[in-house]
């Protein structure tokens, strides 16, 4: 069994919709934030490189390029059973789900990637690596994770978006994982390119090591098949809410 953070996060928030995402898997169109959010990611990692520079507008059509544009706010919430979901969401293949107007995206862009310019010269010279796998196995539960940035003793996730209490469980996961690596308790930054803020955790060994054992708890109620339904703000973004009795 791989358990990622993602995975290891969604079944935290709803072993329920754990459970759908595993035995009923559909295909969700990518939303501008998510294609956005990877563009930014890889601008980053030329500008560590002194790589060409790229406009907004660029990224834009990078973006626009890639399908045809929907507001999320046209999309069909309700369905009647799983088999008219999944057709629904097979129908919505070649699109792009949109939040916001197309000026809107480019002033987000324009920031990001002002902010991005600015934070990079704190980064150069330091020999990271960019989108480094890391794992580790305890019996038959696999712990993986891709590192946006990897040094020595240290790393970095980029975020592109708000702030959220999961990003420092997503460091306290990733510095578990380095920490069952290498058995060193790495630094671990939060760089938001939004706001240009930067974060700065190091967790206890006895921190990493609880955290492993969180993962250990999730990995095993997965194996026993224990999947409750768990309420919450989630519910509203959740692709399975129109065929989940507990909603």
């Amino acid at each position: 069994m791989r358990l990622s953070f993602s995975r290891f996060m969604r079944y935290k928030t709803c072993p329920l919709w754990y459970y759908f995402e595993m035995t009923l898997p559909v295909e969700e169109p990518p939303s501008a934030e998510l294609l956005l959010g990877k563009l930014i990611h890889t601008y980053f990692y030329s500008l560590l490189k002194f790589e060409e520079e790229k406009t907004p507008e660029a990224v834009w059509n990078e973006i626009e390029s890639s399908g045809e544009l929907m507001s999320f706010e046209n999309m069909k919430k309700d369905f009647s059973s799983f088999d008219e979901l999944r057709d629904y969401y097979h129908s919505l293949r070649g699109k792009i789900i949109l939040f916001g107007s197309r000026e809107d995206y480019i002033k987000k862009i324009e920031n990001m990637m002002d902010n991005a310019r600015k934070i990079s010269h704190t980064y150069r010279h330091r020999g990271y690596r960019n989108e480094v796998w890391l794992s580790e196995s305890y019996g038959d539960l696999e712990i993986v994770g891709i590192i946006d940035l990897l040094g020595d003793g240290e790393f970095v996730e980029l975020k592109t978006g708000g702030k959220n209490d999961n990003h420092i469980e997503q460091l306290k996961f990733y510095s578990m994982l380095y920490y069952l690596n290498r058995y060193i308790a790495p630094k671990g930054y939060l760089v938001y390119l939004s706001t240009g803020e930067i974060e700065e955790y190091r967790f206890s060994v006895r921190e990493l090591e609880n955290m492993f054992e969180d993962v250990k708890k999730v990995g095993r109620k997965i194996r026993n098949n224990i999947f409750p339904a768990r309420k919450g703000s989630h519910c509203n973004y959740c692709p399975y809410r129109g065929i989940c009795e507990y909603r």
